[in-house]
């Protein structure tokens, strides 16, 4: 029971104990930066496939309405 009751102070006191911690603040950094790194090195990697699928998409897009505007004219 007691476990219980200290249980949710003790998490919130290690929380703001690491929040305040310089080298937590350090470590979550240097993460984000690693984590920014290697999304920009997916997106990079991902472009041409990206750029690729638009223009095949537009391009059923057009061919659609031409089939469409062909097939209202008969």
């Amino acid at each position: 029971m007691l476990a219980a009751l200290l249980s949710g102070h003790l998490a919130k006191y290690t929380k703001e104990a690491l929040l305040s911690s310089p080298a937590f603040c350090r470590f979550a950094q240097e993460s984000s930066r690693r984590a920014q790194g290697a999304f920009d090195e997916a997106m990079r990697t991902a472009q041409p496939m990206i750029e690729k699928a638009v223009e095949r998409s537009q391009q059923t897009i057009r061919e659609l309405e031409r089939k469409a505007g062909n097939g209202s004219k008969n």
